[in-house]
């Protein structure tokens, strides 16, 4: 074995040792990672939310009335839990949060529909909580005009129209509506996906800023560097190396069950989701390093950190489209390697992309992984090996 692969081992054997005598990285590394994966998986596990309830103030009490209430009741989203008998009550549900919406069917509704007049029902929903609230409208518009429908169409057969044409009549322009690669609306496939890099992220960077600031604080550059061989190169590969196989492997698992045991749909190529997660993870050690290589402390690198990463989620388009974002938020996307990570799992898991698609996605985690060490693993290394800088918390 030459000097240099013999340095690099050194240093590994050397974390490692640093890493099994401290718990907090058994913490950062393991533990909280994986519970906060569990607790995803417990919190997304049905994907699609059922019975969000809903509160009916019924003037009508009629047969039409009842029927409409039925069939809300049956659909998916929304659950009829309570009934009224007055708009204050009603308003006191929702304000609550015990209802998410307050329907009102208007007194004569029956009469004046078989009259052949447009009654209106009022329904009252709080969008407050955006998911909640599109879901009830969603379901309680799609109840009402499939009743409405049904009862436009026997007016018109009691007219002698036939049935085709009674439904021609109700239907005279009709929207072929397709959902594309999410149709089931399951909000694991998305959300999950994309929460659980946005948190990995975190841990990567803080993980890589904690062992190499720790050098700083403790004033053990020098020990580093000494078992390094006096490369920073070797001194800095060989410490990170650990973390690097921890969180990949951590990443690769987690990918696995997404796909194998929350039955999260992989339409394109999984070799290269798996391979940008490998990059992902390289990318955002990187630019940790590479903010403890500009900064120099510890404590101030870990602040930088957190705002860094702990913003990302918000800015890759998983919730919010980044389309729609002005120029400053989709510059600050640019510069966050989860952006590209989401734009390669979404092409490949949801939509069926073509590999080429996502080339260029994977091209900008080799960027952000190979660019900072060029340019900063030089001045870390003297970091490390200048008592000017040690001691700082």
């Amino acid at each position: 074995m030459n000097i240099k692969s013999n340095g690099f081992l050194k240093v590994v054997s050397r974390e490692i040792c640093r890493i099994s005598s401290r718990p907090i990285y058994a913490v950062l590394m393991l533990v909280m990672p994986l519970a906060v994966f569990f607790l995803l998986w417990v919190m997304f596990a049905q994907g699609v939310p059922r019975d969000l309830p809903v509160a009916v103030f019924d003037q009508d009490n009629s047969v039409t009335s009842r029927k409409i209430i039925r069939h809300l009741d049956s659909a998916p989203s929304v659950m009829v839990s309570h009934r009224v008998t007055n708009m204050g009550d009603g308003k006191d549900l929702i304000l609550s949060g015990k209802c998410l919406a307050l329907i009102v069917f208007p007194r004569d509704m029956e009469k004046n529909i078989m009259m052949g007049r447009a009654p209106e029902i009022i329904n009252y929903y709080n969008n407050e909580f955006m998911l909640n609230g599109s879901l009830v409208y969603r379901d309680i518009v799609g109840v009402i005009k499939t009743v409405s429908a049904g009862l436009c169409v026997q007016t018109y057969q009691k007219r002698g129209m036939s049935f085709e044409k009674a439904l021609a009549q109700t239907q005279v322009i009709r929207v072929d509506t397709n959902l594309l690669f999410n149709p089931y609306v399951n909000y694991l496939y998305f959300m999950v996906s994309g929460l659980i890099p946005a948190i990995l992220q975190i841990f990567v960077m803080v993980c890589t800023v904690f062992a190499l600031g720790s050098e700083l604080k403790d004033g053990t550059g020098a020990e580093l560097m000494e078992c390094a061989g006096g490369s920073y190169r070797r001194a800095i590969l060989g410490k990170l190396f650990p973390y690097a196989v921890n969180f990949i492997v951590l990443a690769l698992f987690v990918n696995l069950m997404l796909i194998e045991f929350m039955g999260s749909p992989v339409r394109g190529n999984v070799l290269f989701i798996n391979a940008a997660a490998v990059f992902f993870i390289t990318a955002y050690m990187s630019v940790a390093a590479m903010m403890i290589a500009v900064l120099a402390n510890l404590r101030l690198t870990l602040s930088n950190v957190a705002f860094y990463s702990s913003t990302a989620f918000a800015f890759v388009g998983v919730t919010y489209p980044l389309i729609g974002m002005p120029l400053a938020a989709r510059i600050w996307a640019g510069i966050l390697p989860l952006n590209y990570y989401m734009k390669i799992y979404i092409d490949q898991a949801m939509r069926g992309a073509p590999v080429y698609v996502s080339f260029y996605s994977l091209v900008a985690l080799l960027l952000f992984t190979f660019i900072p060490p060029i340019l900063f693993f030089p001045r870390l290394g003297r970091i490390l090996g200048h008592n000017r800088y040690w001691g700082r918390v």
